[in-house]
């Protein structure tokens, strides 16, 4: 619940209330999950224009007190991005992104050197924010010699009372924490493991209501302090429903890995689900139809002799189906440290919308971009791909007629050292809202090392979603 406190820093409050105040001409702020940034690495938080005007945008990067570490303000032509870089000596910063439109945004860190993105957020959220009940994350995979980090940023004008707990699979609590914090200011809940791997997924509780604050679930390497994994998609506790099944984003996966789905029951009573990993021509390569007690975690996995396998995954049941916390990660079969997941599921069949554009997402030489996307509607659809530069230049584009139940897409290399790029799909109207990422992955191992699921629409505002 909303409780107002003593300001534990005046400063912190003053660079937040700043960046409110000079957005007051707009419905909101939005705001990005907490992600970490070492020495050796680059933060950068970019939006992509995706509207018809330009716009002048303001993007500012917080630490986990709420001090302003940078800021910039330009105006952004239609189908521009803009960047803001910010780098570090310490061993790990906590930080934060907001912007003032609602475009499509992301805030990675990539190493300086290679320019390879590591890890990224994409899921920013309104501020003041949202009051609904409790939250709960998909679940990701926690092994020794890893740190689990659960941050939540508080977006309000007053300062929030959050209870943040870390929870197995069987949903016994691992580490609980209350944490007051004052406008701007990230708390955190980290928790370690001696287990070779263990699924884990952070919940966000309190007097209710409980505040739709960004939040993370982050992996790092406990020496090195640098992000692995993370999942940034809270849902609320009871669950919503939906009338169809639900799918996930394409992700490759290959020899020597291991693709797991797992779904988190956040309702009071049992549920039935049917799990599915489903490769690009729609054939199921594993289901399973499991009942799970309440608060606990079940999953389905598989594995390929192929070099790369592109794969989505499929959660149904009796209508209607409960929309929990779910992912589809992908993880190596020896270390067993989780390498990437997709964690957006959306309902099938499909609701229609405009154009979509996703955020911005960097790669460079010796790399693939794929931007892919998967047919959940019943009867085929033609869909326009494009992935495009930050100046808004195509550089790779496609129409093509999908089959229920398949995945297409369009890929595209570079000579660059590092070049930005977003994804784009179209269509005749209305254009249908599959399931779609934009993944980067090694030209030579074919393994996946980032990828964007978030993809918007135009708004005629420009600043609501």
């Amino acid at each position: 619940m909303c409780k107002i406190a003593f300001l534990r820093s005046v400063p912190s409050l003053i660079a937040f209330a700043a960046v409110l105040f000079f957005s007051t001409a707009y419905a909101a702020t939005f705001v990005s999950p907490s992600i970490g940034l070492t020495a050796g690495q680059t933060a950068r938080l970019s939006v992509v224009n995706n509207g018809s005007t330009t716009e002048t945008e303001t993007l500012t990067l917080f630490d986990n007190m709420g001090n302003m570490l940078a800021t910039r303000t330009q105006a952004v032509d239609p189908g521009h991005r803009l960047s803001l870089d910010f780098t570090t000596n310490l061993d790990r910063l906590e930080i934060h992104g907001i912007i003032i439109h609602d475009f499509p945004a992301s805030l990675q860190i990539f190493d300086s050197t290679s320019l390879e993105t590591m890890a990224l957020v994409e899921n920013f959220l309104p501020s003041p924010p949202a009051a609904v009940g409790t939250f709960v994350s998909p679940s990701i995979g926690l092994t020794a010699g890893q740190t689990a980090r659960f941050s939540v940023v508080n977006t309000n004008t007053i300062s929030e009372t959050e209870t943040l707990s870390i929870v197995n699979a069987m949903g016994d609590v691992l580490r609980r924490r209350n944490v007051t914090l004052a406008p701007g200011q990230v708390g955190s809940l980290d928790f370690t493991t001696a287990s070779s791997r263990l699924e884990i997924h952070g919940m966000i509780g309190g007097l209710a209501p409980v505040c739709a604050f960004p939040a993370s679930v982050q992996v790092f390497d406990s020496t090195n302090m640098q992000t692995m994994a993370l999942v940034e998609n809270f849902l609320p506790s009871p669950p919503e429903t939906t009338t169809g099944n639900l799918v996930s984003p394409s992700i490759g996966f290959g020899a020597g890995q291991i693709a797991r789905l797992s779904v988190t029951n956040t309702n009071t009573i049992s549920e039935t689900e049917t799990l599915s990993i489903v490769n690009g021509l729609g054939v199921t390569l594993r289901t399973a139809t499991i009942t799970i007690a309440p608060g606990r975690t079940a999953f389905i996995q598989a594995t390929t002799s192929s070099s790369r396998l592109e794969i989505h995954g499929m959660i149904g049941g009796v209508a209607p189906v409960c929309t929990f916390p779910a992912d589809l990660q992908v993880f190596d079969a020896e270390t067993l440290q989780t390498m990437a997941l997709v964690e957006k599921f959306l309902p099938s069949p499909p609701a229609t919308t405009d154009t979509l554009t996703s955020p911005s997402i960097g790669f460079g030489a010796g790399q693939t971009a794929r931007l892919s996307v998967v047919n959940t509607n019943t009867i085929s659809e033609t869909q326009t791909l494009s992935i495009v530069n930050g100046l808004g230049m195509t550089i790779r584009t496609a129409t093509l007629t999908i089959a229920p139940g398949r995945t297409a897409f369009i890929q595209t290399t570079t000579s660059n050292s590092r070049l930005e790029i977003h994804g784009v799909i179209g269509a005749v109207a209305p254009v249908c809202n599959f399931p779609a990422d934009l993944q980067v992955f090694d030209s030579t191992s074919m393994q996946t090392l980032a990828r964007l699921e978030d993809f918007f629409v135009e708004s005629p505002s420009a600043v609501q979603r």
